[in-house]
Order: structure tokens, then C-alpha cells, then sequence
């Protein structure tokens, strides 16, 4: 039971951790997108496109879905586009066309995925240490 909580309470640490810091200010970059390249790909598993902003070598994207490829081309095509992103990976987390906001990530959204990955990072994770304390007691 106490290697259980450990177990809890570093992952936690470590999760909480990483999330702040690839959210804290160092980490976030803005970029006017008007003059970007628009590019899509169609999910492999479900029939929806992924829309991409390609500028200056650099790739940038938002999970928002999208029925076809000209459907994503037809609402950013001739915008003003200003982008709150990750520099890491160059994840959108806030389109704006002037002050409409097309598209925010969500810190709630991002908040349950962070605490979903901690709890099945848990389940795994703890079969192994059980294993492990058993093995030595």
C-alpha cells in the first residue's frame, strides 16, 4: 500500500512537472501564420484530416478536425492568422483570425488527457514495483 502511494505521488511529480514546464513561458511562441502554406493528411484510422501551417520550414498544427482537405483550406484560406504554439512540436494552442478565435487547445481538455496518461501510467508501472518489494520481502 505505501509503495502504491510512492509510486502515485512521483509519478504525479513528474507529470505535473512536465506539463507546467511545456506550458511555461519559455516554451510558447507566437507566430503570425497569414502567409503559411496550408497542407492536410487524413487519419490513418478514422476518416477525419488534420490540418497543417507550414512556414518557414516549420510545421505547425491543431488537433481540430476537419470533413475534407478544402474544408480546412476553405476556413483559413485569406485569414489573418496569429498562433499561440509550442516551440517543442509546434502544437497550436490558440488561432486567432484578428480577435475571433478559431481554435484553443483547452487547458481542460489538456488537464484530463495529463491525469488519464497518470493513471495508466500508474496501473503499468506498479505491477512491476509490487513484483519487485514481494520479490525482496
Amino acid at each position: 500500500m505505501k509503495a502504491d502511494f510512492l509510486v502515485l505521488a512521483v509519478l504525479a511529480l513528474f507529470f505535473i512537472g512536465w506539463f507546467i514546464n511545456s506550458r511555461s513561458d519559455s516554451n510558447i511562441g507566437y507566430i503570425d501564420l497569414a502567409g503559411s502554406l496550408l497542407t492536410c493528411e487524413k487519419d490513418k484510422k478514422w476518416s477525419h484530416y488534420l490540418g497543417y501551417f507550414s512556414l518557414n520550414s516549420e510545421q505547425y498544427y491543431t488537433l481540430q478536425k476537419y470533413s475534407s482537405c478544402d474544408a480546412f483550406k476553405a476556413e483559413m484560406a485569406g485569414k489573418s492568422l496569429m498562433a499561440k504554439y509550442l516551440k517543442s512540436n509546434g502544437f497550436i494552442l490558440e488561432l486567432k483570425d484578428d480577435e475571433q478565435i478559431l481554435y484553443n487547445s483547452g487547458f481542460s481538455g489538456s488537464s484530463f488527457g495529463l491525469i488519464l496518461v497518470w493513471f495508466l501510467t500508474f496501473t503499468v508501472v506498479r505491477i512491476p514495483v509490487r513484483w519487485l518489494i514481494k520479490k525482496r520481502a
